[in-house]
C-alpha cells in the first residue's frame, strides 16, 4: 500500500513538472505556403495545450479553438478521457505530408501516456485549410516506412497508405470506445465470406458482439502494435490481407493476439473489410494465423 502511494505521488510530481513543458515544433519540409504555416501553427497550439495545463485542469481542456471541427473535437475528448498524454521534447522536427488532394498529416509526434508512462507516436491529420481533423495513435515510424517500401508500384503504395491510415483509425477508435465508427467499419461496410470464399454480395450480421461489452464496461482500453504484415492478393490487386500482431490492455483483462483484416479497395476513400478475425496467440499456431492466401476471391 505504501509503495503504491509513493508511486502515485511520484507520477503526480513528475506530471506537475512536465505540465510546464514547452515544445518547439519545426517542419523540415516547410515551403512557406499559407497551408504549411497554418498546419504548423495549429500543431504547435495542440502540443502546447496538452503540455501546459496544470494537473487540476488537465482533464478539463477546452478543445473548441484548437479543434473547431465538431467531430474531431468529440473524438479527441473521448480519446483524452481514455488516457491523457504529453510531449516531453524540447525541439521536435517533423514533416508535413500530403496524403491526398485535401488532407495533410504530421506523423511521429512522441508522447508519453500519463497513466503508465508508455511512449506512443501521435499522428495529426489536417484539412486543406490547415485545421486539425483527427488525432490518432500511429504505427511505429520504421515499421510504417518499411510497409510502404514494400509497394511494387505507385498504385500499390497509395493503397498501402490508405490501408495503414484505416488501420490507425480503427485502433484509435478502440481506444476512444467509438462504437459508432466501429459499427460502421465492421458492420455497415462489411462483407462476410463463407468457407473462406469472399463474395461481394454477402453480409455480416454478428458484429463484434463479444468485444462491444468490453468496450462499454472497461475504464480504459490500450492497444499496442507489435508488427504489421500487408499482403496483396495475387490476381486481385485491390484485395489486401493485413495481419496485425497486437496486445489489448484494459482495466479488466489483457490479451495478445492477431487481428486479421481482408481489405477490398475499389473506392479510394472508403476501403471495405471483407473479413476479420481475432486469434489469441496462446491458442493459435503460427501456421494457423490467417493470411491473404487463405481466401479465394469471387467477383
Amino acid at each position: 500500500m505504501i509503495r503504491l502511494l509513493f508511486t502515485n505521488f511520484f507520477l503526480i510530481c513528475a506530471f506537475f513538472v512536465a505540465s510546464q513543458h514547452h515544445t518547439v515544433l519545426k517542419a523540415g519540409n516547410f515551403n512557406g505556403t499559407i497551408e504549411h504555416s497554418t498546419i504548423l501553427k495549429n500543431a504547435q497550439r495542440f502540443i502546447n495545450e496538452i503540455n501546459s495545463s496544470s494537473p487540476e485542469a488537465y482533464q478539463n481542456i477546452d478543445w473548441t479553438d484548437i479543434l473547431p471541427n465538431p467531430i474531431a473535437r468529440k473524438r479527441m475528448e473521448a480519446l483524452w478521457s481514455n488516457g491523457m498524454f504529453r510531449c516531453l521534447k524540447d525541439n521536435l522536427s517533423v514533416n508535413i505530408l500530403m496524403i491526398s488532394d485535401n488532407q495533410f498529416q504530421i506523423r511521429n509526434i512522441p508522447v508519453i501516456q500519463i497513466r503508465d508512462s508508455v511512449e506512443q507516436q501521435l499522428v495529426l491529420t489536417f484539412s486543406a485549410a490547415g485545421e486539425i481533423e483527427g488525432v490518432l495513435f500511429g504505427i511505429e515510424q520504421s515499421l510504417y516506412r518499411s510497409l510502404l517500401l514494400e509497394g511494387i508500384n505507385l498504385d500499390d503504395i497509395k493503397r498501402r497508405t490508405l490501408i495503414l491510415d484505416h488501420v490507425e483509425n480503427i485502433l484509435t477508435a478502440f481506444r476512444r470506445k467509438d462504437m459508432k465508427m466501429l459499427h460502421e467499419v465492421f458492420c455497415q461496410n462489411f462483407r462476410q465470406p463463407m468457407n473462406n470464399e469472399v463474395s461481394s454480395q454477402q453480409k455480416h450480421e454478428n458484429c463484434l458482439d463479444e468485444l462491444f461489452p468490453v468496450l462499454f464496461r472497461d475504464a480504459f482500453l490500450d492497444v499496442s502494435v507489435d508488427s504489421v504484415k500487408i499482403m496483396q492478393k495475387t490476381q486481385h490487386e485491390t484485395f489486401y490481407g493485413v495481419n496485425i500482431s497486437l496486445s489489448w490492455n484494459s482495466s479488466t483483462h489483457d490479451d495478445d493476439g492477431y487481428l486479421f483484416l481482408l481489405f477490398e479497395i475499389e473506392d479510394s476513400n472508403k476501403p471495405l473489410i471483407n473479413f476479420y478475425a481475432w486469434q489469441l496467440k496462446k491458442n493459435t499456431r503460427l501456421e494457423d494465423v490467417f493470411e491473404a492466401t487463405d481466401f479465394d476471391i469471387m467477383k
